[in-house]
């Protein structure tokens, strides 16, 4: 069982390196588009009131 690299084996990894590093760059550039929405979403819920709720009168038979 032959289990070295070949010059195809580098290439391959070479470009799925590539590829990821396309990928993650697009993933954080959308992220920081995202952030100040999020930010203000986080203070909008942070000011919003907790509404009183009534516990519920459950009775069970076991």
């Amino acid at each position: 069982m032959n289990t070295g690299f070949t010059l195809a084996d580098a290439e391959f990894l070479a470009e799925l390196e590539r590829d990821l590093a396309v990928s993650m760059a697009e993933v954080e550039k959308q992220l920081a588009n995202w952030e100040p929405e999020l930010a203000a979403l986080t203070a909008s819920l942070a000011a919003e009131t907790i509404p009183e709720i009534e516990p519920l009168d459950i009775d069970f038979d076991w």
